[in-house]
């Protein structure tokens, strides 16, 4: 199958292909041999038959491996060794990720796409540009004498530009399928993104963690992401949010994903 990859962490691919290849592979050499064959018939005493030399040429190509190559040759090794690399390709959610566990790797052909939340502090949507001419705006106003209401604090400011500049070239993915309950999410690096993360894809990735029936993931506290303490994460996974910010949230069960690709 000739794929379109819309995220491909390279990183963690060759990582794995690492172990696979016993250390990464960055080329190979390709090497034909073409024989032929000259001469004429020769009668050796009792041994009759064709005489002649042989002669050739030589072909040889190299050829440089790619992470779309890799990709490729750690899909082949997980159907042949799905148990051995602990590789689950879902095609029935409720049976198939009924006993998942942390470090399965999962192939999922789901619905995708990022939250509301997760664009709005992204670095193309321009909010941490919009937070820093704030930050250097009010002080200076304030400076001069004059009254800003409605304006936030400068303490309100700063916080705000520490979680975008936490938060910038990520975004959080969110998958799922209207014949389940179950869902995907996940932190993605932009660097690696290339293309709009909104249909019908298929998933792969590493679990982190499994989010139980019922409890709740935050989008903005996602692993990975380190704006939200421990303590405050877990916390909301116990608590219903609020009426009205629940599309900030991904409700078990689900899986927290180290999303390795998105493709088609």
């Amino acid at each position: 199958m000739l794929r379109r990859f819309i995220y491909l962490n390279t990183t963690a691919v060759r990582q794995y292909t690492s172990i696979l290849d016993n250390g990464l592979m960055t080329s190979s050499v390709v090497t034909e041999k073409i024989d032929s064959t000259r001469g004429g018939k020769g009668n050796l005493k009792v041994i009759e038959g064709q005489v002649g030399k042989s002669t050739g040429s030589e072909n040889m190509t190299t050829r440089s491996d790619t992470d779309e190559a890799r990709f490729d040759r750690l899909v082949q090794a997980a159907k042949e060794y799905p148990k051995q690399l602990g590789w689950i390709n879902v095609r029935d959610p409720e049976t198939d990720l009924s006993h998942v566990v942390v470090s399965a790797i999962v192939s999922w052909e789901c619905e995708v796409w990022v939250p509301p939340v997760a664009q709005l502090f992204s670095r193309a949507s321009g909010v941490s540009d919009a937070l820093g001419m704030l930050g250097a705006f009010v002080p200076a106003a304030r400076a001069m004498g004059q009254e800003l209401t409605g304006f936030p604090s400068e303490e309100q400011i700063g916080a705000l530009q520490k979680f975008t500049s936490e938060s910038a070239g990520k975004l959080v993915l969110v998958g799922d399928d209207g014949s389940t309950e179950w869902k995907i999410t996940g932190s993605l690096d932009g660097e690696f993104l290339d293309g709009e993360l909104d249909g019908r894809a298929i998933v792969v990735g590493k679990v982190k963690k499994v989010v139980p029936k019922d409890a709740w993931q935050s989008i903005i506290a996602m692993p990975g992401l380190n704006i939200v303490s421990r303590a405050k994460r877990r916390a909301q996974e116990r608590t219903a949010p609020a009426p009205g910010q629940e599309d900030n949230y991904v409700k078990g069960p689900a899986l927290v994903l180290d999303v390795l690709a998105v493709y088609l």
